[in-house]
């Protein structure tokens, strides 16, 4: 079986997660935010975007139903239909930089525009992926390097 494959598993109980930005993809710990890499929130990666025409365009990486979206807004949770759920936080980015394009109860599927953040400065800053209740996991990979919007980012198995 492929690593980085199809969008579809034909495994019961594997899946994928999909890269959520065009950009640099390494894990979590790679990442240096102390919250991130320290795994306590749970296992993941983390993009740095590449800012085209001044912008980086967020889209779903997995297909799920929106079940919080924060007020700053600087990150959303969704719910896949194996029980996962999913925080994808824009958090290094400022209120400013950020603009929501989903609210809670949306479904979203994978490649759909969730937000737009455009960078304050040149500070590089990452998007984060993370399963919060990554105890249901059995195991999990991150893929690492340059990704596109949609491509395979992170194989896991519950």
């Amino acid at each position: 079986m492929k690593l980085f494959g199809e969008k579809q598993s034909d495994e019961k109980g594997k899946g994928k997660l999909y890269a959520c930005c065009k950009g640099e993809l390494c894990t979590l710990e790679d990442t240096g935010d102390d919250i991130m890499s320290s795994g306590i929130l749970g296992v993941g990666y983390g993009i740095y975007p590449d800012f085209e025409d001044g912008y980086a365009q967020i889209v779903s990486p997995v297909s799920a139903r929106v079940i919080d979206v924060s007020t700053k807004p600087d990150a959303a949770v969704v719910k896949t239909d194996d029980g996962l759920k999913v925080l994808i936080s824009f958090s290094a980015f400022s209120l400013r930089e950020t603009k929501l394009t989903i609210k809670s109860g949306d479904n979203v599927e994978i490649g759909d525009k969730m937000a737009v953040v455009t960078p304050e400065d040149d500070k590089k800053r990452a998007v984060f992926v993370v399963v919060e209740n990554s105890d249901l996991l059995m195991d999990y990979k991150v893929r690492k390097g340059n990704v596109a919007s949609s491509d395979p980012a992170m194989k896991y198995s519950v």
